[in-house]
């Protein structure tokens, strides 16, 4: 859908928000502009910035301020902090004005294009989501391909997605068990917007087994009415799954059920390895708590790029970088701080300290440089 294109902004940027899934009124998202010094110059904001929940499968927002967002700001620190003002506006507004469903699993995709993840919807579609998870953890979606990326047999007039679940790399397909029930249900409010992860299935609607999809475009209208169960949302890089559909496809494979298959860099889009991460970052053991369990894990797999539960950043190696996540999250939890027995966070060796201090210094200095993505420019 379009970003809606704003009439004309001062300190509120009204009928700037395109919104996906939900019927709401016209949105006012509020913003102070902050600025010092006796002449004050129109600031233009030009760009894009796209919001979506984490938690909410029904709200995704865009907000289109090319050549449209006058406040004043006469200083770059001043445009900095009217930039990252309005950024938290938005945000703020999408965490505490809907009322979404709930992750209760999460899982990654490393794949040859990148890293992509999910938040999954056990509470609404327990039956799918724990089916997903099983092939998951058996390891059936390790070096497994996207096979299909629309319905039609071009791009125009298709409804867009990623699918797969259903053939490995070399050719063979995923071994099945049983199909589980069809859990598509309105009333819980999970529908195939952008970005949610569904369950494929073939003509019975009860008959979803190992394969899945992930929507790149607004199919509701199409899906919705399937219907296909809605397992889980994309939390980690919508871009890969932008990038997906408009892959070149072989000409050879026209007419058949892989004439849509996505090539990349000479070769399939590969779903490399396939596991489940934390929700709560450096609960490495999944069982609800950060504590010293965890840290012993990521002690252990300190360095390994094949056994990736510990690697909590996701740039597929256990390495220090994680273990500082850990170390922040430590006492976290349902049980906050049980795990700790109310002893000191347990310490790398010295060997790991070095590495811990080198990167330190290199997030410190990364930090300081940084500054707000959105591009402003005074007239």
């Amino acid at each position: 859908m379009n970003p809606r294109q704003s009439r004309g902004l001062t300190n509120r940027f009204p009928d700037a928000i395109s919104y996906i899934g939900s019927n709401f009124s016209a949105l006012l998202v509020p913003v102070v502009i902050f600025g010092s010094g006796s002449r004050p110059s129109r600031l233009n904001f030009r760009g894009e910035i796209s919001v979506m929940t984490n938690c909410s499968p029904q709200f995704a927002i865009t907000v289109d301020l090319t050549n449209r967002a006058v406040g004043f700001c006469p200083t770059s620190v001043g445009r900095t902090m009217a930039c990252c003002l309005l950024g938290l506006s938005i945000a703020s507004y999408c965490a505490e004005a809907v009322d979404a469903a709930t992750f209760t699993h999460k899982v990654r995709f490393y794949m040859n294009m990148g890293v992509v993840e999910f938040g999954m919807y056990g509470n609404e579609s327990p039956l799918g989501v724990n089916n997903f998870l099983n092939y998951v953890n058996n390891g059936s979606y390790n070096d497994s391909i996207i096979h299909r990326t629309r319905t039609g047999p071009t791009i125009a007039g298709s409804l867009l997605f990623a699918q797969g679940g259903s053939y490995k790399y070399n050719g063979m397909s995923i071994a099945t068990g049983a199909p589980v029930a069809n859990e598509f249900n309105a009333a819980n409010g999970l529908s195939n917007i952008p970005y949610t992860l569904a369950a494929a299935r073939g003509s019975d609607p009860n008959s979803a087994t190992s394969g899945w999809f992930i929507n790149q475009t607004n199919n509701a209208a199409g899906f919705d009415l399937g219907p296909y169960t809605v397992l889980g949302l994309v939390t980690l890089d919508t871009g890969i799954i932008d990038q997906i559909p408009y892959l070149n496809n072989l000409p050879i494979l026209q007419g058949s059920i892989l004439e849509s298959m996505p090539i990349y860099e000479n070769g399939e889009v590969i779903i490399e390895r396939a596991l489940r991460v934390p929700l709560i970052p450096g609960d490495f053991n999944l069982n609800g708590v950060v504590n010293s369990a965890d840290y012993s894990i990521w002690r252990s797999n300190f360095g390994s790029t094949t056994n990736l539960v510990a690697d909590a950043n996701a740039n597929g190696v256990v390495d220090a970088a994680d273990y500082i996540i850990w170390r922040k999250s430590a006492g976290s939890g349902a049980a906050a701080g049980a795990g700790l027995g109310g002893s000191s966070v347990p310490e790398p060796t010295a060997g790991l300290l070095l590495l811990l201090l080198g990167l330190g210094f290199s997030l410190l200095r990364r930090s300081m440089r940084s500054t707000c993505r959105l591009v402003a420019d005074t007239m």
